[in-house]
């Protein structure tokens, strides 16, 4: 132990108390600025925050979804796209459910994930950084905000996710993404985060933040999010191709076809009843306006 400690002198016990101290007085002052916010009526209960390039055939899906279960606002960025993004966005821009942002920064998630804290710590109770094939939900209700209220004491929860193949498709089926893909990997993968914004000290990676004055993990078992990793084979294929928004990495077509072979294991349809029937909602509340 001794010598472990001279070799790695910023490491063990010792050194995470230090800079729990060194720390103190910044995490202070982030909960007083949270109890500050939490003493006004903030904007939105629950807010989205994701980046996209060429997603326009989804972003319809995506958006009415999550607005169906409880999501209120949506920080979106924008990376570099070609396709019609902003026909798809017209009328959700109209009514201040989005907030677009152009972001055209090679592996810039990490940095949009900053920048959008800067708006959501003011107006949002709740965040939650999702991409563009992952859809947040509870499987025994609609609206989330219950089961977010519950735990409105945490600094951040997490929820794990439900990884999808391709469902046999090898190339665009022509429905949406929810009722195409149907198989799934046997186990629950790694989870993202819903967390305070004004508490969130460090982000590490789009599923790993560090939070003020909260060490542990907390896992909320009442949500759940379902991934579609790969889509079809062709739509998997051309997301090789465009890169990785975070890592300055090449994706490598073996490991991902390999991948994708493993996340098809059973068959998961639990979402769909909730789908259709946000989806027809939409569509009658669409007609009205």
């Amino acid at each position: 132990m001794a010598i472990n400690a001279l070799m790695h002198p910023f490491k063990g016990p010792a050194a995470r108390a230090l800079k729990r101290a060194i720390r103190y007085p910044r995490e202070l002052r982030a909960k007083a600025r949270d109890r500050a916010a939490l003493a006004r009526p903030l904007q939105y209960y629950l807010s989205a925050c994701a980046i996209f390039r060429n997603e326009a055939s989804y972003l319809e899906e995506w958006l009415v979804f999550h607005l169906g279960v409880g999501v209120e606002h949506f920080y979106l960025y924008e990376n570099r796209s070609t396709d019609d993004f902003r026909g798809v966005l017209a009328p959700f821009l109209e009514r201040r459910i989005v907030s677009l942002v152009d972001w055209p920064k090679p592996q810039g998630q990490r940095a949009a994930y900053r920048h959008c804290l800067r708006s959501a710590a003011a107006q949002s109770r709740w965040i939650t950084f999702l991409d563009l094939d992952e859809f947040l939900f509870s499987p025994q209700q609609r609206d989330i905000h219950p089961i977010l209220e519950t735990h409105g004491h945490l600094a951040s929860l997490q929820v794990r996710r439900a990884t999808f193949g391709s469902s046999g498709h090898r190339t665009k089926p022509p429905g949406g993404v929810l009722e195409s893909y149907t198989r799934r990997a046997a186990e629950l993968r790694g989870p993202k985060s819903i967390a305070n914004p004004r508490l969130i000290r460090a982000i590490h990676n789009p599923h790993q933040f560090s939070m003020w004055g909260d060490e542990e993990t907390h896992f909320c078992d009442e949500l759940r999010i379902n991934h579609y990793w790969s889509r079809s084979i062709e739509e998997l294929t051309e997301k090789l191709r465009r890169g990785d928004a975070w890592f300055r990495r090449e994706r490598l077509i073996d490991w991902h076809m390999s991948e994708e072979a493993r996340l098809n294991e059973v068959e998961d349809r639990c979402i769909q009843p909730l789908a259709r029937q946000i989806a027809g909602d939409f569509a009658t509340a669409s007609k009205r306006r």
